[in-house]
Order: C-alpha cells, then structure tokens, then sequence
C-alpha cells in the first residue's frame, strides 16, 4: 500500500539504496506523512534482511540496546547493557543484515541541559556503519535540531556522522490529493473474508464519491495520510456491525458525521482551546450532502 502514494516511493526507493550499497541513510519526513507507514511495509517486505525498532519511548542507553536485542531475538534477561551491546554488534556484523531505526532523534540525549556526546549515534557510526551494516535512520526534524543542540552544548562535532550518510531524504510535507485518492481507492477495495476473518483486496473500484468524501475530509485535517486510513477503519467496523462484507455510503457517512468529525472537533477542544476549529460538519465535502438518500446504502459494485 505505502508505493502507491509519492512519499511511499520515495521512502522505499531510499531504503532499497541503503540496502544496495550497505550505506547509511536518513529519512527525514512530518509526523503524519506516511513514513513509518512506509518504512515498516518495506521491512516486511524484507523480512530476511532487515531489522526495525522504534526508539518512541527510549530514554537511555540500556533500554536502547533492549529493544535492539528483542528485534534480533536475543535474550536481555539479566542482562547488563555492555553484554547487550556485544552481543547485538556481533550479530549485525555477522549477519549483515539491515538496521532501521524509527523516531531516530531519541538517539540524541534529550534532556535540554545535558553535556553528554551522543553515545549511540557514535556506536552506530563506528560499531556497524563502519562495518557495512546499512542503517536508516528514520526522524523528524527534532533529528537535526537535536544535533545541532549537543554540538553546542558538548562540542562534539557532526562530522564523522556527515561522512557516514549516503543519502539525507527530506519527504513532502504532506501527501498530496493524488496521493490520498489512491490510498482511499486501494483501502475500499477490500471486502471482508469470513473464513480469514480479516479484509482483503477483491473487490471492484470503488465509487469516485466514496473517495471524494474521504479525501474531502481528509484534507481538512493536520495529518491527512491517518485521517484516510481511520476514516475507513471506522467505516470498516460500521459495515461489520451492520452484517456487511464491504463499505457502502452509510457507513461512511456514520463514520464521519457521528465519530471522526465530533472527535476532532472534541480533541481540538481539549488540546487547542483558543484555535480555530479545522474540521467542522459545515465543512463536510459537498459530495457527502449531495448524496441521494436512496443511494446511501448501495454497495460499491452498484456503480
């Protein structure tokens, strides 16, 4: 799914890069745009030559090495952090196999007043880019802002870590409307399968109304590429509640109307009191109002 929209591509693209050459790369995009997305479809993907963590959460040094030891399926039980480091140094540089590395500026120290270098941005320099371990580094903007913070306050310098990477992506900001159409229409596609008890992709294209809804929508909000994917999750679960293998217009209707536009305007409420409202049903697209009554419940194979 992430190919089909442009910041996908190029995630994808630059991964394969890093893989290829054995390289180090960094892939800096907006929370929300669809890197993580992108990032963990391409390491599944690549189930036998990659490994993918993310530091959400990481705090130090010991917990950092924790979660690379589970994602190699080494034990850190009883463990001291030297031993885990050892032990997963030697396996990357055994197995060469791939590192990525989600929400990457947890590899600098965070505390504002902090003195310290940054020792794991130096161990993956020196333990596996210098041992050509590729490594994707996959961040915000707080990568390079941090960065700069410690060379400030610490003196150490970037350099060695500049010389280290390949290739530095900076994404799109957002997807763009043809992104979003794509992922809508692909997502509809899907129709329930009772046996796999799960939604797969069998289904006709969809109607371009549905989209246009679901985009129209989605473009009202700050992080549009989710929006899509939890507007149809929503409508998902309405059609199962409803009995149904696949979407129709009620149930997006339902999901917009009566969830995802209430919830947004409640949670701008709570975290921006004194902003104005985003997403309101005076903004619902126009296609979603125009639809005929007796066209709400039609299945998408009815256009």
């Amino acid at each position: 799914l992430p190919h089909l929209f442009s910041i996908g591509a190029e995630v994808f693209e630059t991964l394969d890069h890093a893989l290829a050459i054995e390289k180090m790369v960094v892939i800096e995009g907006e929370s929300g745009s669809g890197k993580t997305t992108a990032a963990e479809a391409w390491c599944a993907q690549h189930q036998g030559q990659v490994r993918f963590i993310s530091l959400s959460g990481i705090s130090h040094k010991t917990g950092f090495f924790r979660k690379l030891a589970a994602a190699v399926g080494l034990s850190s039980a009883n463990r001291k952090s030297i031993d885990m480091q050892l032990k997963v140094e030697e396996f990357f540089r055994k197995t060469g196999l791939m590192l990525a590395i989600d929400e990457a500026h947890y590899l600098f120290p965070q505390h504002q007043r902090s003195n310290c270098n940054p020792e794991l941005v130096n161990w993956i320099n020196t333990a596996l880019v210098n041992h050509h371990v590729p490594v994707a580094l996959i961040c915000t903007d707080q990568f390079a802002k941090l960065k700069a913070r410690v060379e400030k306050r610490t003196g150490w310098t970037s350099e060695q870590l500049e010389h280290r990477v390949s290739r530095y992506k900076k994404l799109p900001t957002t997807p763009t409307k043809g992104d979003l159409e794509a992922v809508a229409s692909k997502l509809l596609k899907m129709r329930w399968n009772s046996r796999q008890q799960q939604w797969e992709t069998a289904g006709p294209v969809p109607p371009r109304d549905f989209i246009k809804m679901i985009v129209g929508y989605a473009l009202t909000c700050k992080m549009r590429l989710p929006a899509v994917a939890e507007t149809i999750q929503e409508s998902r679960y309405q059609a199962r509640k409803n009995g149904r293998s696949q979407i129709v217009a009620t149930d997006i209707r339902t999901s917009l109307l009566d969830y995802r536009i209430p919830s947004d305007e409640a949670l701008q409420q709570a975290f921006e009191p004194a902003a104005k409202r985003s997403t309101s049903r005076e903004e619902i697209p126009r296609c979603m109002r125009s639809l005929r009554m007796n066209s709400v419940v039609q299945p998408l194979h009815s256009h």
